[in-house]
């Protein structure tokens, strides 16, 4: 009896053993499905945007922070670029001081390849660290509703105590001609595209800006000659940046070079560019 009663529990231990086996082959296969199908396309897809777009620097405009780029981040990472949101004390220092700190920053960063997206004056910031240390390791650079040829506001308002006060340095250095240094940041030897502000009509969302404008800067002050695209959105200038046509339109031109705009962006495009001159 007591023969029987062990052979039972016998054979039940060696029926527990083959399911504990069978359990745990089947976890280990499934481990091994994870591992080896689910993440290797995924890695296999940020290898190759990473070896073709590189790093992605945004710089904020002056007076602003980080913050007004995050949905411009969270939409380029969720496309699979490693993005870099640098905040820089943009009221403390000059055009040239805050080269210098871009400069720093990327060599402490120490990515292979670079591309720029910035707002407003981190235009003319990453103009003037091209322009001063000539970097061979940037692809591609898209401004949005940069002040190029300098603001008519900052000509405006330049000479008040506290336009200095808040905006700084390089507040005053956004002047038209030869007041400011935007006119002769010098141009990108890199593709670039510009995304300006505008309502499209002859008066822009200011009347106190000559033209078509995005309330602060003019879709003529935004042109800089060599630009790869150029289109025309309508919004204004301090949300054009976090607006979901305007990410989709970097994350295009970081892609292909070109913003994809719409037949009536190209038209408003070819008026704005016939007319500059």
């Amino acid at each position: 009896m007591l023969g029987s009663e062990h052979a039972g529990f016998k054979s039940q231990e060696l029926g527990m053993d083959k399911m504990t086996r069978w359990l745990l082959g089947n976890m280990v296969s499934m481990a091994l499905v994870i591992v080896l199908c689910a993440p290797r396309a995924s890695w296999g897809a940020t290898k190759s945007m990473t070896a073709r777009t590189g790093t992605i620097v945004l710089l904020h405009g002056i007076g602003k922070s980080r913050l007004d780029m995050v949905p411009l981040e969270k939409y380029l990472k969720k496309h699979g670029y490693r993005v870099l949101n640098w905040n820089y004390p943009s009221t403390r220092k000059d055009l040239d001081a805050l080269a210098v700190l871009l400069h720093k920053k990327l060599d402490e960063d120490g990515a292979t390849t670079y591309s720029f997206v910035t707002h407003s004056m981190g235009g003319i910031v990453v103009r003037t660290y091209l322009s001063k240390f000539s970097p061979k390791n940037v692809s591609r650079f898209v401004m949005i509703a940069p002040p190029n040829q300098g603001a008519f506001l900052a000509d405006l308002l330049g000479g008040f105590t506290a336009f200095k006060l808040i905006l700084g340095p390089a507040g005053q250095q956004l002047r038209r001609g030869e007041n400011g240094k935007c006119a002769d940041a010098g141009v990108p030897e890199c593709e670039f595209g510009i995304l300006a502000g505008g309502a499209g009509l002859t008066m822009g969302m200011n009347p106190i800006v000559p033209g078509d404008n995005d309330l602060t800067v003019s879709v003529e002050a935004t042109m800089l000659p060599g630009a790869r695209d150029f289109a025309v959105l309508p919004y204004p200038h301090p949300v054009i940046q976090m607006m979901p046509r305007t990410c989709r339109y970097v994350e295009n031109f970081l892609r292909t070079g070109e913003f994809g705009a719409t037949e009536k962006e190209k038209r408003r495009v070819v008026q704005k560019n016939e007319a500059a001159p």
